[in-house]
Order: structure tokens, then C-alpha cells, then sequence
């Protein structure tokens, strides 16, 4: 990803490496570090206008 443009040098550091399974498990649940006051949309979906 980083060769192809697609992140930052610095992205890397925000990522975590482990052969751990229950270490993974902690990760993948852990609560975001950033406040988010809007979630986005997570169908994939375009948005369509509302009438």
C-alpha cells in the first residue's frame, strides 16, 4: 500500500502487528482514540437524495 500511494509513511505507525489471538481479539474491540460526533454511512451504498 505504501509502494502504490495509498498511505502515508507515517500511516505505518498507526498499525499493529500479532500472532496472538486473544491480543487480536483486544484490538479489534477496543474503542476508537478519536471522539466521532457523526458516524458514517456503512452500507457502501451512494447516499440518495431525500425528498
Amino acid at each position: 500500500m505504501l509502494g502504490a500511494g495509498a498511505i502515508a509513511p507515517d500511516d505505518l505507525n498507526l498499525m499493529t502487528l500479532t500472532d496472538d489471538p486473544e491480543e487480536a481479539a483486544e484490538m479489534a474491540t477496543r474503542p476508537l482514540p478519536v471522539e466521532v460526533e457523526e458516524p458514517r454511512e456503512q452500507t457502501g451504498e451512494p447516499k440518495r437524495d431525500q425528498q
